[in-house]
């Protein structure tokens, strides 16, 4: 039983320090992407703080199946940035009927 409630609490505090880093890393994008959309060089009908949604979700994504499913092969960042890539072409995309 002592076994059980230490690993509850354990597993209490670290989802807290997870979630901590996850809400820090949320910030840094959402200031990545509004500095990129200031410069000009991001152009995107999508709000910022869903852009930094999305992009932290396929992060997480990438790691959970990678962990799971690799079977070797390419690491990690290969297909994060796979993903990635087909994830950014959606969020930039402009169709013409939003730009009016």
């Amino acid at each position: 039983m002592k076994l059980v409630i230490s690993e509850i609490v354990r597993s209490a505090f670290l989802s807290t320090m997870e979630s901590n880093s996850i809400k820090r890393l949320e910030y840094v994008l959402v200031d990545i992407i509004n500095e990129t959309k200031q410069q000009g060089t991001l152009h995107s009908i999508h709000d910022t703080k869903l852009i930094s949604s999305v992009v932290i979700g396929t992060y997480f994504h990438t790691m959970m199946t990678w962990s799971l499913l690799h079977t070797g092969g390419e690491p990690i960042d290969y297909h994060f940035e796979r993903h990635l890539n087909a994830v950014w072409h959606g969020i930039c995309f402009v169709k013409e009927e939003h730009l009016s």
